[in-house]
């Protein structure tokens, strides 16, 4: 019995998506805990300096906090901020599983995970008086022990 060339290729063709069914199921990160990191690429401009600040010029780097309080499979929230303040932040991951879409009081923040304990986190702001967009890596800090 000699099988056509289409047919062979369409049942190969099945094979392969039945094969490839695990790898469609998407990643969803553990996103609760500590991360921390420094913004140290970006940009921003100050009412009270139109002047471009660079964040990789800043000395000390500007620190960032990211407390993930709660997770709903794909969506949630926490709480985000620097030495000086700290805002309540809500969330999703995209369908990839490595995109993150957040949001707080005065701006959108995005993330890429790059591996399970680190992401490269952006922030964008443009408010009538400042603008800032900037990114850093953040690393999901160790778990205490109770």
């Amino acid at each position: 019995m000699q099988l056509r060339p289409s047919i062979l290729f369409m049942a190969a063709a099945l094979v392969l998506a039945g094969a490839m069914e695990p790898a469609n199921a998407q990643y969803r990160p553990e996103l609760v805990g500590v991360w921390k990191g420094t913004l140290d690429n970006g940009a921003r401009v100050l009412p009270d300096d139109p002047t471009p600040t660079y964040y990789n010029a800043l000395d000390p780097l500007l620190e960032i906090t990211m407390t993930i309080i709660g997770q709903d499979d794909r969506s949630f929230h926490g709480l985000m901020g620097n030495h000086e303040e700290r805002e309540y932040v809500v969330g999703v991951v995209r369908e990839d599983g490595k995109t993150l879409l957040m949001t707080d009081d005065d701006g959108y923040k995005s993330a890429t995970i790059l591996t399970p304990s680190t992401m490269e986190y952006c922030v964008q702001v443009a408010s009538g008086d400042h603008m800032v967009a900037a990114c850093g890596v953040l690393e999901k800090q160790a778990e205490t022990q109770k």
